[in-house]
């Protein structure tokens, strides 16, 4: 976990947003790189389907998650195991911060549900040919990413990331897992700073 001390005088813009946002965007650049060394189009990593069907299926499944996990929340606290409360200090706070934190959630349903969901399952089972397995891998892999936000957090992560990938997977776009993603990562800018 995080200690306090190491986000004293941190300023969130130019230190955590603009550079998260970058490498977001570098990695997206390296999957539409890959694609096209492949010759292979963006809908062969389910860069398709962004309609009202699949977005709707997006946000309701956003909400159906968000409930599941408050009762798995409830049962981590029960084991002593939370968020770090270090994540509340990189919380945005102004309204510059708070704008940049919509384009860094915006760059990451992009980037990672493209790399985690759309590039890493439908390349790894192609080696693998095991969905539960590729799946496990991807979102162990996807949670670890989340390792700052404490043991809760990235047990969070983890579960989002087979949510995801069974999102993926249903409707064979990345539409839904995008809408999902972004919907929780702007949570955050509606909920109180405690």
């Amino acid at each position: 976990q995080l200690s306090a001390s190491g986000f004293e005088g941190l300023d969130l813009s130019t230190q955590i947003y603009l550079p998260t946002i970058f490498i977001q965007l570098l990695v997206f650049l390296l999957i539409v790189l890959v694609l096209r060394l492949e010759k292979e189009s963006f809908s062969s990593i389910g860069l398709k389907g962004f309609d009202l069907r699949n977005l709707l299926i997006g946000a309701f499944s956003w909400f159906g998650m968000s409930l599941l996990l408050l009762v798995v929340s409830y049962l981590l606290r029960s084991y002593n195991l939370s968020t770090s409360p270090d994540v509340l200090k990189l919380l945005p706070r102004t309204t510059p911060q708070k704008f940049l934190w919509i384009v860094m959630a915006l760059s990451a349903s992009l980037a990672e549900e493209s790399a985690f969901r759309g590039f890493v399952l439908t390349r790894l089972n192609i080696y693998l040919k095991n969905w539960w397995l590729t799946i496990l891998i991807a979102s162990i892999s996807f949670s670890l990413g989340h390792l700052y936000q404490g043991t809760a957090g990235t047990i969070f992560a983890g579960i989002y990331g087979v949510f995801f990938s069974f999102l993926f997977l249903w409707r064979k776009s990345l539409a839904p897992c995008m809408t999902a993603h972004l919907m929780q990562d702007v949570t955050p800018l509606f909920a109180p700073l405690t």
